[in-house]
């Protein structure tokens, strides 16, 4: 359970925080933080390939979400399920204005005074950061970006690097002591990419996220910080999903 809290605490504090194509990058990643209700889709996915690695985990976050206005509690009902050893588990995050609970494996537990201020506490600060979580402009070189029905799609090839930083400094963030990848490790992690891409969504006028993927595929051979940080976990595929859909009630 505390796991779930944190995690949804640091993605509520991520902010939900060039040419033409980069410029719509930089425009919806300063947007985040202006989005203050929808429906969020996180989904992180890691596939070992490995000979005797472990089989595939990772987790989701699926639900509406409301951070409020003039002074209201944030509400959300989010359905947590992790991934691991070949099994699924799945919790249930309800957060009222009068209160939250926790279902899991059948049974609700109610949210402590003080866990329930902490959730609220991070709905609070989102979007109100000076500065961006993950810079996801950072991210994304050879930026291309094609009209996509109602919405911009920008595509390009991931700056693998930047990004590996960015989400080990989110795993910083939840505790893990996990290294800065620089010098001659950031070379040999470029080195052992075979495939990097990055795609966005937005919004053709409000320029509001709809859906951000990052998809890395890793050799075997990896910097040893980077493999100490992994743990066995080399030569595999990561794929991130951030989605909101119907961000302030639009669409």
């Amino acid at each position: 359970m505390r796991r779930v809290l944190l995690l949804l605490a640091a993605l509520l504090l991520a902010g939900c925080g060039g040419n033409g194509a980069s410029k719509v990058v930089q425009q919806t990643a300063q947007n985040i933080r202006d989005i203050r209700s929808g429906v969020l889709h996180v989904k992180l996915l890691v596939v070992p390939h490995a000979p005797g690695a472990s089989q595939p985990f990772g987790f989701q976050l699926d639900g509406p979400f409301d951070l409020g206005k003039n002074g209201a509690p944030p509400t959300a009902h989010l359905q947590y399920t992790q991934t691991a050893n070949g099994t699924s588990d799945t919790a249930t995050l309800d957060l009222r204005t009068n209160g939250g609970s926790i279902v899991s494996h059948g049974t609700t537990h109610a949210l402590t005074s003080s866990v329930l201020g902490m959730v609220r506490g991070a709905a609070k600060t989102a979007g109100t950061q000076s500065s961006q979580f993950l810079p996801v402009q950072d991210w994304v070189k050879n930026a291309k970006e094609h009209s996509c029905g109602a919405d911009e799609c920008v595509e390009g090839d991931l700056d693998v690097v930047k990004a590996t930083n960015d989400l080990l400094g989110l795993a910083r963030a939840l505790g893990r002591d996990v290294p800065q990848i620089q010098g001659a490790d950031a070379d040999q992690l470029r080195e052992s990419v075979r495939s990097g891409t990055f795609e966005l969504v937005t919004g053709k006028t409000d320029r509001l996220l709809r859906r951000l993927t990052l998809h890395l595929q890793l050799g075997l051979d990896v910097p040893g910080s980077l493999s100490a940080a992994l743990g066995s976990v080399v030569g595999a595929t990561f794929t991130l999903d951030f989605g909101v859909d119907r961000p302030n009630g639009s669409g």
